[in-house]
């Protein structure tokens, strides 16, 4: 399970910077956005903003700020999984 609640603080952070990188680097940046919002992580990236962690919070909002080039229907997909509302 990727980011999931049993996995360790470092693995989790790897995870994030490594999503993060993913959509920033190259083209088609628009679907990496799908694809990281398909596997249903929003939920679990937005917590990782609340925490008390600057290990997790600091790659959790690198991520939303990558995540943040969006086209209308990206958009859409956000507001579908609560990350705009």
């Amino acid at each position: 399970m990727l980011i999931g609640e049993s996995n360790t603080p470092d693995s989790i952070v790897e995870s994030i910077w490594a999503l993060s990188f993913y959509i920033e680097m190259g083209d088609e940046k628009e679907k990496k956005i799908r694809y990281v919002l398909d596997l249903g992580l929003a939920p679990r990236i937005l917590d990782l903003l609340d925490s008390d962690s600057n290990e997790c919070m600091m790659p959790a909002s690198r991520l939303i700020m990558n995540m943040t080039y969006a086209t209308r229907d990206t958009v859409r997909r956000y507001y579908n999984v609560n990350i705009v509302r």
